[in-house]
């Protein structure tokens, strides 16, 4: 298939909503080392704040990674509680077992204070709680210790990593969520609808049709009545720009709620984020039906939307 696919491998399966709460804007980082480019693939700092995961950086000293570290500068004083950590290279599966993955990790907050983690060997998203929240305007990661990749035995690599805080939830947050159709596991991923809300633009749910996407539906149950009043989307395939050109994208849905009503909205042909506002609902459930799909340039005719936040 398309970059896309192989884009897509990494998808974990989060608590629906809960996957980007409380996240910190990181304002710059500083790194030990960086490995230079190879294969095509950049391994610069920024990588793990661009909300990609596969993106990623990799260090560059001579110690296969041992005693590299990157900081994290928040830019103000926040109280930490957690981390998410995207670990190893997530740029396919193939690469993810290549190159190191860290097995040990010291976290250093600017009060000099520290903690210390074990992580598994496991591509799946870390999620590090802090035994308290620390206080802090920084945040220094340390590879201790690794579990070694087969071919790249020589280079570790972090791909993504989220700071959270002790801020209170900003988006309506989900029991489950259920879709009419998934995209069948590929070896390159799943495309579950919980995809859209685990904070990544390069993960995303994708319906299964004949059809360009017209009639398929995502349906987020809350358990009790929540207050509902926008969504924040990422419309289509948020790989970049040229693989949104090449998907199928919502543009317009109809929403129902679940006292009965309804609501028609447009949706803009742009991965960028766009917010759709509606009269303030309180509902037990949302269902958004795509009533009509922007065709892509490729022949997959499969449809995607990468994140979508429900805000009260």
């Amino acid at each position: 298939m398309q970059k896309l696919m192989t884009a897509m491998f990494g998808s974990v399966l989060l608590n629906v909503g809960a996957a980007n709460a409380g996240v910190v804007t990181v304002k710059d980082i500083s790194v030990s080392s960086t490995q230079e480019e190879e294969g095509g693939q950049k391994f610069g700092a920024k990588n793990l704040k661009d909300a990609k995961q596969t993106t990623g950086w990799a260090e560059g000293a001579d110690s296969a990674g041992l005693g590299s570290w990157v900081q994290l500068n928040l830019g103000q004083e926040v109280e930490v509680t957690e981390l998410k950590v995207w670990n190893g290279n997530w740029y396919t599966m193939s690469h993810w077992k290549r190159y190191n993955r860290v097995q040990g990790l010291e976290v250093e907050f600017s009060d000099g204070s520290k903690q210390s983690f074990e992580l598994a060997d496991k591509q799946a998203v870390e999620s590090l709680v802090l035994d308290k929240p620390v206080k802090t305007s920084s945040v220094k990661l340390k590879i201790k210790s690794i579990h070694r990749g087969v071919t790249f035995s020589g280079t570790t690599v972090i791909s993504e990593v989220q700071v959270l805080d002790a801020s209170p939830e900003k988006h309506v947050v989900a029991e489950s969520v259920e879709a009419s159709s998934v995209h069948p596991l590929t070896g390159d991923g799943t495309y579950e609808p919980e995809n859209m809300s685990d904070g990544v633009l390069d993960t995303m749910w994708c319906e299964h049709d004949e059809g360009p996407g017209n009639g398929q539906w995502i349906q987020w149950n809350f358990g009790t009545a929540q207050d509902v009043s926008s969504l924040t989307v990422h419309n289509g395939n948020g790989f970049s720009f040229g693989e949104f050109m090449k998907f199928n994208a919502v543009k317009n849905v109809e929403l129902a709620f679940s006292d009965g009503s309804t609501e028609t909205l447009a949706v803009k042909p742009s991965p960028m984020a766009q917010q759709l506002s509606f009269s303030t609902r309180s509902t037990n459930s949302l269902k958004l039906t795509i009533t009509e799909a922007k065709k892509g340039t490729n022949d997959l005719n499969m449809l995607c939307i990468s994140e979508v936040k429900i805000n009260p």
